[in-house]
């Protein structure tokens, strides 16, 4: 089997994990996609003079789960806060989100 996720964001929607990181213009973010289970997260990113954010679906439409791997090359640099949201999918049961890693 796969390793263990590093982070599973919460089984409720709108649920969200901030927390302050050095970045360096880059995020990597490696999860798992699901054909039953899995919703949305919206990773946003503020930084000293830039901010965004991107969702990123952890939903795929075959019988199994894979990875996905999502790189973000326009976040900002310096000192800043990253916030990862729990979004729900395409039904309101689809909630889960499984991170395997994240690169800054």
């Amino acid at each position: 089997g796969r390793q263990r996720p590093i982070a599973l964001i919460t089984n409720q929607p709108h649920s969200s994990l901030e927390f302050g990181v050095e970045l360096n213009h880059f995020i990597g973010i490696r999860y798992m996609q699901s054909y039953e289970n899995f919703g949305r997260l919206n990773v946003s990113w503020q930084c000293p003079g830039a901010s965004g954010s991107r969702v990123l679906d952890g939903w795929h439409s075959e019988h199994t789960s894979l990875p996905a791997n999502e790189r973000i090359r326009e976040a900002g640099a310096g000192s800043c806060t990253i916030r990862l949201e729990s979004l729900p999918g395409w039904k309101p049961s689809m909630v889960k989100f499984k991170i395997e890693s994240i690169q800054l």
